[in-house]
């Protein structure tokens, strides 16, 4: 005997989380966008990933063969150098005295 007799048998229901959406197969009725004629439209172009992966490992290649031949035949420009020689030491090394620490910078800051 079921626990409550005076109720009757509910229909038996499939529920989905979303619901689903309705499926059409008629024309919809809006208007799509229609664009004025063009001059000029390359014809897509279709490569397989193969010939595109040998495109940038090529491009890879040469770069890395560029910069390479570059490295070793071009002499970079000298490296800056302060036009001012450093102070001369003011302690004796002779004598045993150890110099201390700058603590000011040569900006004063």
């Amino acid at each position: 005997m079921r626990a409550n007799a005076s109720v009757g048998r509910a229909p038996p229901t499939i529920t989905a989380y979303p619901p689903p959406t309705p499926v059409s197969f008629t024309k919809p009725s809006r208007r799509r966008f229609e664009a004025g004629k063009t001059r000029f439209v390359l014809p897509p172009i279709h490569t397989s990933p193969v010939v595109r992966y040998a495109a940038y490992a090529l491009v890879a290649l040469t770069a890395a063969l560029y910069f390479l031949v570059r490295h070793f035949t071009v002499t970079p420009p000298p490296m800056h150098r302060h036009l001012a020689a450093p102070p001369a030491a003011t302690f004796d090394a002779d004598s045993g005295e150890i110099p201390a620490p700058e603590l000011v910078g040569p900006d004063g800051g």
